[in-house]
């Protein structure tokens, strides 16, 4: 009886044991699983050329961190999909988004990496397919996609992307077929004219016309999911806002 006693007390302790250690990976899994059904989601909306049901051996790269100092779960991550598709996650309570996507494209990797005059002179030679106003319009489609809503937002800032200087060196100036648009938000004060080096709450949206599709997106500040923690009210005219 006492051998019994022994032997199921030992059990008890080994069951115990693999549930401790399988627990975290059965949550962790269930995150993973949560984590990719999103991203298939963002890749089937907005017409991503990713085959929203990709397999799980497409995925290069999956990486979660766990924030560990929020009294919600938290956490961020990023997953690479067929070498060429990149998301970046986060995760509030039980909410998932894709707070990051942009497409790996040869093109666009030439106009950042600052490459010869010849290959930034081919970029800007293929077929464009959109002009300033169907770019501008195909960027707002995008932005109300992922569930942004205008009013939460000052008027955007849309560009070309361009390099160099028309005006004073018009040979080495190139019109490419990639356009951006940023939306900052509303209760973002002194907004400059040039984002590039201030960190402000906002959605950043760019377009191919080479393809007509989303190249990069991103939301910087904003809450998981929405533009504000709570509703937006604009102060009433002739009131500072505190």
């Amino acid at each position: 009886m006492e051998r019994l006693a022994l032997r199921s007390r030992g059990g008890a302790v080994f069951w115990c044991l693999v549930l401790l250690i399988a627990l975290p990976v059965l949550a962790e899994d269930a995150e993973r699983g949560q984590i990719i059904q999103t991203v298939r989601e963002f890749a089937r909306r907005n017409r991503v050329p990713l085959d929203p049901n990709f397999s799980p051996n497409e995925i290069n790269s999956f990486r979660i961190n766990y924030i560990t100092n929020n009294p919600e779960f938290s956490a961020t991550g990023r997953i690479m999909v067929s070498n060429r598709f990149a998301f970046f996650f986060a995760v509030h309570d039980t909410n998932v988004e894709v707070s990051y996507f942009k497409l790996v494209n040869p093109s666009m990797s030439a106009l950042i990496e600052n490459r010869p005059l010849s290959e930034l002179a081919s970029v800007a030679a293929k077929t464009n397919l959109l002009t300033e106003e169907t770019a501008f319009r195909l960027a707002k489609e995008y932005f109300k996609l992922q569930g942004h809503k205008d009013e939460n937002f000052h008027a955007p800032f849309f560009k070309q992307i361009t390099f160099g200087n028309k005006e004073h060196d018009p040979k080495h100036y190139f019109a490419f077929p990639f356009y951006e648009a940023e939306w900052v938000r509303k209760d973002a004060k002194n907004v400059p004219s040039d984002l590039q080096q201030v960190m402000l709450p906002n959605v950043v949206i760019r377009v191919s016309g080479i393809t007509s599709n989303l190249e990069y997106y991103s939301k910087v500040s904003l809450p998981v999911g929405k533009d504000f923690e709570t509703s937006f009210k604009a102060p009433k005219k002739g009131v500072k806002p505190k």
